[in-house]
């Protein structure tokens, strides 16, 4: 296990054992997490909530990964939940957008980096770009302008007449030269060169050493978020595209004004439930468009309709492709609805189930939690409610997802089946 990365679980307190420079770092952090989302206690126990991802200090290297182990399973296999939450992370990201990778590295790979999400991210960027600068050097023709003795492009009178008070022997002219010194490639440069102090990896410094050999000739530029606007791509750069905004998450996640100097404190935080509601609408949009049924994302409504007041916005509504009246309303949290041999949800959350069922007129609910690893609860519909609301009776279906299935085509069939089911009854 590596032990210059701090591995901790999303909504767990944790005991760890951090120096006085680390626990520094960690407190200026809370105006990135949030203080009611980062708790650390006189003995080291902290405590992180909401975000999972990775951070990265002058002196502290912290990974927060979602915790799928029951907290009676996760002291006994720390090593085996470290593997199977990282795991999960990249499919979570993958599958739902976040991050644009085609393929995940294999479990294999992720043990050789340590499962160290930011040096696995670096590997991503740096193999991307080494691929594509082998088999395609990106050039292009760029505006040049220089004062020198040999007429190249054309004369620009004024500013010669300026800066060179009328001597005849040198000349401010302009061209287009055909070169790698691109406003793409100095990006890239630019941010491995910030990378370079945070790589661990021999095999990533290998690989960063191998790019900048390439870019030698690239000059290195200020980034700005102006700078990656400017860039634009064509039949001959789009290639470069997945690579490009790699680069762009990386400077991204760079949060300034925390330390003085050049310290970069490099940031990837993404809201957990967030992340989780993303993974279950593909899976509702995919698992369901076989059976001509529409999944709305985050439709949002007023309780108050005249004055547009008290919005709604359930995470998904069901509706036949023909009619948008809600056959069900939807939600995803990603906690464990399991609590001492009970499945219920909490109070907060049943209350705002009821306020969808009365805004969008459907006496069908669901809730989809995920999966923890524990030896209880195994089959995905873990309990019903029937709820008297006064003029009918809602119901109320908790349901779970295998998020430990590698075999998407199976999480979208199971999750359009169970789906289909409540609508049938």
């Amino acid at each position: 296990m590596n032990k210059d990365v701090v591995t901790l679980y999303e909504d767990r307190t944790q005991q760890c054992a951090f120096t006085s420079e680390e626990r520094k770092d960690l407190m200026s952090l809370k105006t990135i997490w949030g203080t009611q989302n980062l708790t650390l206690h006189a003995d080291d126990r902290l405590l992180l909530k909401h975000y999972v991802g990775f951070i990265s200090t002058p002196n502290l290297r912290l990974q927060v990964l979602p915790k799928i182990f029951h907290e009676s399973l996760s002291q006994d296999s720390p090593e085996q939940e470290v593997e199977v939450s990282s795991h999960l992370l990249l499919r979570l990201l993958q599958y739902s957008s976040f991050l644009s990778v085609r393929e995940l590295p294999s479990p294999q790979f992720m043990r050789q980096l340590d499962y160290d999400i930011l040096e696995l991210f670096i590997h991503l960027f740096l193999d991307r770009f080494l691929n594509l600068y082998e088999r395609h050097v990106h050039r292009s023709y760029e505006d040049k302008e220089n004062n020198q003795q040999f007429i190249k492009g054309k004369i620009l009178f004024q500013q010669s007449s300026r800066r060179n008070y009328g001597l005849r022997h040198t000349h401010m002219v302009a061209y287009q030269e055909f070169t790698e010194d691109t406003l793409l490639n100095q990006i890239f440069k630019s941010v491995m060169l910030i990378l370079g102090p945070k790589i661990k990896s021999v095999s990533n410094k290998k690989k960063l050493a191998q790019a900048l050999m390439y870019l030698e000739d690239v000059s290195r530029i200020k980034l700005s978020n102006e700078a990656f606007k400017r860039v634009k791509f064509n039949r001959m750069n789009r290639m470069y595209k997945p690579v490009f905004n790699l680069a762009r998450m990386f400077y991204s996640n760079i949060q300034p004004g925390l330390y003085g100097g050049d310290d970069q404190v490099f940031t990837f935080l993404v809201p957990l439930n967030k992340l989780f509601e993303a993974f279950v609408y593909q899976l509702l949009e995919r698992g369901l468009s076989r059976h001509s049924i529409d999944v709305h994302y985050q439709k949002q409504a007023y309780l108050d309709q005249e004055h547009n007041q008290f919005l709604v916005k359930p995470d998904y509504m069901i509706s036949t492709a023909a009619e948008h009246n809600a056959l069900l309303i939807g939600d995803a949290k990603y906690k464990d609805p399991v609590y001492k041999g009970q499945v219920k949800p909490s109070e907060a959350d049943l209350y705002q189930m009821l306020v969808y069922a009365m805004r969008f007129k459907s006496n069908k609910l669901f809730l989809f939690y995920p999966r923890f690893i524990r030896n209880e609860f195994t089959s995905e519909s873990l309990n019903r409610f029937q709820i008297d609301a006064g003029e009918e009776i809602v119901h109320l279906f908790i349901l779970e997802i295998d998020l430990l299935e590698t075999d998407l085509n199976k999480m979208e069939q199971a999750v359009g089946e169970s789906v289909i089911s409540i609508i049938n009854e």
